[in-house]
């Protein structure tokens, strides 16, 4: 960590030096340089770059999610309904997919800011309401209907959690897809059928 103040520092100090004294850019704006400078070179080699769309680095931004997570499958143990539990479980996988997606590949978060900003958080408020209400047997008109209307959200969270994660892969699946229908067009192009390959398989399993 020592290091990387004192490289973070020597590279603000250049930054102040060379408009300053070279350039005689005037103090304060070389000042204010060398300030950016610092804090740009601080964020790089950190390792935790911010992400445009969001306001923190991408680290905390997981690590937020993470906590969302526990607290998600958390509700999920105390709640009794099979179907809330269902989702809520579905949502868990899936959102510890998405986190390690991200986390491999921190440049993907920019397709998603709105999952990580705002539909993960609200989805664990809605799962802690639920937990609270239901396990209170609250049964008035309001209760009943928070519940309802709670668990529908939930269902549709969970599917439209699965479409954020195969968003990410996007652009490898159309890549893919590509190759595959390539490799067939090459096959047909040399005289190759899929039936042949087929036929040919079969005799030599019989052998």
């Amino acid at each position: 960590m020592k290091n990387k103040e004192i490289i973070s520092g020597a590279i603000g100090g250049v930054f102040f030096a060379v408009p300053y004294l070279a350039l005689s850019t005037p103090f304060l704006p070389s000042l204010a340089i060398g300030a950016i400078a610092i804090g740009a070179s601080s964020l790089v080699l950190s390792g935790n770059p911010k992400i445009k769309g969001f306001s923190k680095p991408i680290g905390e931004v997981l690590d937020d999610a993470k906590r969302d997570v526990k607290h998600i499958s958390d509700y999920s143990r105390r709640i009794k309904d099979k179907e809330i539990k269902s989702s809520l479980n579905n949502i868990v996988s899936t959102t510890n997919k998405i986190i390690e997606t991200v986390k491999e590949n921190p440049n993907k978060a920019e397709k998603i800011d709105s999952f990580f900003e705002y539909y993960l958080p609200t989805v664990e408020k809605i799962a802690e309401r639920y937990e609270e209400i239901s396990s209170k047997n609250i049964t008035s008109k309001e209760g009943t209907k928070f519940l309802g209307s709670a668990k529908e959200m939930l269902k549709e969270a969970d599917g439209a959690f699965e479409k954020i994660l195969s968003s990410l892969y996007k652009s490898e699946i159309i890549d893919a897809d590509a190759d595959m229908k390539v490799f067939n067009t090459m096959l047909g192009s040399d005289g190759i059928k899929k039936q042949d390959i087929k036929v040919e398989r079969k005799e030599d399993t019989n052998e």
